[in-house]
């Protein structure tokens, strides 16, 4: 029973916040955002003209431009530039071709209408239409100034006296020819030939012939010896190799 009721407590409290949020989130303040930024009061208007502004509300139906001659026309000289059902932010609201009316003064109107039929406007006036008039010119920018004239009075010749001149004359430049530079002289001297002294001690050629002998004798000793072994060792191979063979067949 305690855990009924306080569930029951508990969703009376979650759907008494879920509908205060409600009640207040669902009354915003709804104010409209209507703007005309172009063309602004005592502005001169000549040919097709773009109307510029801002059109918007939170609860927006349309809104519509209208347009009269004078300051304070009444409500039945407004006549209907355009209508339309979509919002516009900082954009063309309308285009007005001024040609179609004289020229003069006109007032412009910006109506936002609401879903429920009431409506907020604003009123841009005067604006002035001047299509048959001259067109404004533009500021004429600084003529040059001329330079200076020479005026000579009546009766005076005026000559032109030629400045003598000195003449110039160039003198031309002589190089002295180049001085040849003394170079050293070598001088011959004799030089007398010497003998170098021969040996005087004798070279004993028996020594000589014997040590050569012994060595080149023992060289060939050597050979003989190495190859008989290398001879004999390849027999032996041979003949161990073909009694191996017989016993294999």
């Amino acid at each position: 029973m305690n855990k009924r009721l306080l569930l029951l407590l508990s969703l009376l409290v979650v759907a008494v916040f879920a509908v205060s949020t409600r009640v207040t989130t669902a009354a915003p303040n709804l104010q409209a955002n209507i703007e005309v930024t172009s063309p602004r009061p005592n502005a001169v208007l000549r040919g097709t003209v773009s109307i510029q502004g801002t059109a918007t509300h939170p609860d927006f139906w349309k809104y519509e431009v209208h347009f009269a001659p004078g300051l304070n026309p009444p409500n039945e000289a407004w006549s209907v530039l355009l209508v339309s059902e979509q919002p516009v932010v900082n954009g063309q609201l309308a285009v007005w071709n001024t040609a179609t009316v004289p020229d003069g003064t006109y007032s412009l109107r910006l109506r936002v209408v609401r879903r429920d039929g009431n409506y907020e406007e604003i009123i841009v006036r005067p604006v002035s239409v001047q299509n048959s008039g001259p067109e404004p010119t533009p500021t004429p920018e600084g003529t040059p100034t001329p330079p200076p004239t020479l005026t000579v009075p009546a009766g005076v010749v005026a000559t032109l006296t030629p400045v003598p001149q000195t003449p110039i004359i160039s003198q031309p430049t002589i190089q002295a020819p180049p001085t040849a530079t003394p170079q050293a002289t070598r001088e011959a001297v004799a030089v007398a030939p010497t003998s170098a002294p021969l040996p005087n001690a004798p070279v004993d050629i028996d020594e000589v012939t014997s040590a050569f002998s012994l060595a080149a004798i023992r060289s060939a000793c050597l050979f003989g010896a190495g190859l008989t072994l290398t001879i004999f060792l390849f027999v032996g191979a041979l003949l161990l190799i073909r009694r191996v063979l017989r016993q294999m067949l």
